[in-house]
């Protein structure tokens, strides 16, 4: 029994000592591929998935707000302050609010 387990140790040793080298090998060149470690690339896809969502909400805010500035009655809004009647004077904004305009 004594002898199975000393050849089993003289080929086993060997054996598992070049698994764990090549092991570490493919682990070294996984390495030099990947520069930055899964924990800083897993915050790196959060604040991007954050910043695309930021961009989409931003993007549809300046929409709107062309849509606002585009609108007829924002150019008749515009047009009664900047150059009143002198008879009139000021004219107020229509009776309908800037959200139902864009609804």
């Amino acid at each position: 029994m004594a002898k199975v387990i000393i050849v089993a140790i003289v080929i086993g040793l060997p054996v598992a000592g070049g698994l764990a080298l090549a092991a570490y090998s493919q682990w070294l060149k996984y390495r030099a591929k990947a520069p930055i470690s899964p924990e800083e690339l897993r915050r790196v896809q959060e604040r991007l998935a954050y910043l695309e969502k930021e961009n989409q909400r931003l993007r549809e805010r300046v929409e709107n707000l062309e849509t606002i500035v585009a609108s007829p009655a924002w150019e008749t809004l515009l047009a009664s302050h900047l150059h009143p009647s002198p008879e009139k004077g000021p004219q107020e904004p229509p009776e309908s609010s800037a959200k139902e305009r864009l609804l």
